[in-house]
């Protein structure tokens, strides 16, 4: 039987998922008890007070009795007047971290002011007897984004996840990713990327993006790209043209060019269903052979991301046929007009944007030492920082360049667990480590002061 990469990662990420459930009343009891102990600290320091109190009205009575006790009792008092107010700014410190954890900055989100909010209430102007039943799916479409985002803000701050980072932590990496698709037509994202049981397979009515479940991990992170792509279409012109390329396929494109081997290998190795290759028009197989056409023709004939392309190829046609899929019907996907069509169509879109002022993107061949190294230092267990996309000036704007430092740092992680040659791979021990050490980079690099927009002028940033 030929190797099964897919099933080998998927396997992984079940059992990993499974001992995530297992755990739950440890992540449960974890949470508990940071809050607790955060909620426990007034009752604490109001105890502390009355002791400090009871010292001060001592030394009112020694005042008069003996000046030398009473200086060396007032020097004590100093030091325990000092002591907890080290002790309040650490707890203020904590409230802050808590804060940020339990209450998402809604005030600031495009996603919920500009469209669920302006959604709804256009809806509810316009709702009448006569057209409620032409406006009933119109609605519950919004009602479902509604409930949507909740329970993805409950989830992002509900501090679950395990001991290296919180569901919230990775997601607030995920916001940051969007903006490497940088304005169209003076516009540009700024939204939230909220936890879900399924990602949505096109452009949603508020522009919510969702990552779904059961992969809330580094690995899952570029696969939001794809909605991605379904919104900057959208803001262009989704349907151009007689007959335009499926939709689906040209967001594949689209985000394979912006992400390249990170989207890939998380689409494929993670999402994309192998037993659902049944015929030459299955979405699998041409989604499958639509990204990996995009890889393979925009990659130098021998670099290691052909190389990669390739050999995710030969992995994606094993998964196929072992998880009884059709082999024939995938490679007659490959050789379908179908993705070229969208791949056309997606570098269209690149080369307008380009035109309309927005930054070229990478050469991805000459990134990839940069990619390689950090793989190397990922896989060997040191201490790793996210590098600068950019050196020195360039016409991306901050939010831009910080995006994509966090893309490299995605393909390394990506690069260091699946390599161009399987003798590559990472050992299934080594795998948590690389994605913990990797996530931890990430949140370094984000902790740093909030990237500039560029562009003035009316606000016109989602």
């Amino acid at each position: 039987m030929p190797e099964d990469l897919v099933l080998t990662t998927r396997l992984a990420v079940t059992k990993t998922n499974l001992t995530l459930i297992n755990a739950l009343t440890t992540t449960i009891r974890r949470r508990e008890d940071g809050i607790d102990d955060f909620l426990g600290a007034p009752a604490q320091h109001l105890q502390s007070l009355a002791k400090l109190n009871e010292k001060v009205f001592k030394l009112k009575n020694q005042a008069f009795e003996d000046e030398e006790v009473f200086l060396k009792d007032l020097k004590l008092l100093e030091e325990d007047v000092d002591n907890l107010a080290m002790e309040l700014r650490k707890r203020n410190r904590q409230a802050d971290a808590l804060r940020t954890l339990l209450f998402e900055p809604l005030n600031e989100r495009n996603d919920v002011t500009d469209f669920l909010l302006t959604a709804a209430k256009g809806l509810e102007s316009q709702l009448t007897p006569e057209n409620y039943w032409k406006k009933q799916t119109e609605c519950e479409k919004l009602f479902r984004e509604y409930v949507d985002l909740l329970r993805g803000i409950a989830l992002r701050s509900a501090r679950f996840g395990d001991k290296h980072a919180t569901i919230g932590q990775l997601f607030s990496i995920a916001d940051a990713l969007p903006d490497v698709w940088g304005r169209v037509n003076g516009w540009g994202w700024h939204s939230l990327v909220v936890p879900s049981r399924i990602e949505e397979h096109g452009s949603t009515d508020s522009l919510v993006l969702r990552v779904g479940f059961p992969e809330w991990t580094v690995w899952a992170l570029p696969v939001l790209q794809h909605e991605m792509a379904h919104v900057y279409r959208a803001r262009k012109d989704l349907n151009r043209g007689d007959k335009p390329p499926d939709a689906s396929l040209v967001a594949d494109a689209l985000a394979t060019l912006v992400t390249r081997p990170a989207y890939a290998c998380a689409t494929l190795l993670l999402r994309l269903n192998p037993s659902a290759v049944l015929d030459p028009d299955s979405e699998a197989g041409l989604r499958a052979a639509t990204i990996l056409g995009t890889l393979s023709e925009c990659s130098e004939e021998g670099d290691p991301v052909h190389v990669l392309a390739a050999r995710l190829r030969r992995e994606w046609l094993a998964a196929v046929e072992n998880a009884g899929g059709e082999p024939d019907a995938q490679t007659a996907a490959f050789a379908s007009s179908k993705w070229s069509d969208a791949l056309r169509t997606a570098r269209e879109d690149v080369e307008l944007a380009e035109r309309g002022g927005l930054p070229k993107a990478p050469v991805w061949h000459e990134k990839w030492p940069t990619v390689s190294l950090l793989a190397s230092v990922l896989s060997e267990g040191g201490d790793v920082k996210v590098p600068p996309a950019y050196a020195g000036e360039s016409e991306m704007g901050d939010a831009q360049k910080r995006s994509m430092s966090l893309l490299l740092m995605l393909n390394a992680v990506w690069l260091a667990r699946v390599g161009p040659k399987p003798e590559r791979d990472a050992a299934p021990g080594d795998i948590a480590g690389i994605a913990e050490r990797a996530v931890r980079a990430m949140l370094d690099h984000l902790e740093g002061p909030p990237p500039r927009r560029r562009g003035s002028g009316p606000t016109n940033v989602r």
